[in-house]
């Protein structure tokens, strides 16, 4: 499932995952208090208070190779990019 950060968390463990407001948050484990999510490349555990689940998400993808529009409604990414479908 996709949450969005309501507040900025800084890690103090190197275990833990830092976020800022509105970075999307993809949880793996829901364990008490404290989950475990994935931002990009990184992954750790926070505390489950500091974020909303997003409920207009139909899909997540991962980017395989980089793409750059050339159409303005065309959406650009880079490989590895999390992308979230909505429609």
């Amino acid at each position: 499932d996709v949450y969005e950060a309501i507040y900025s968390y800084e890690a103090t463990d190197p275990s833990d995952l830092s976020f800022d407001i509105g970075e999307r948050v993809i949880v793996l484990k829901c364990d008490g208090d404290w989950w475990t999510g994935q931002i990009g490349d990184r992954t750790g555990l926070f505390l489950n208070n500091y974020v909303q689940k997003v409920n207009n998400i139909q899909k997540t993808v991962i980017a395989i190779t980089p793409f750059q529009a050339t159409e303005e409604n065309h959406l650009s990414f880079e490989q590895s990019q999390i992308i979230y479908i909505t429609k």
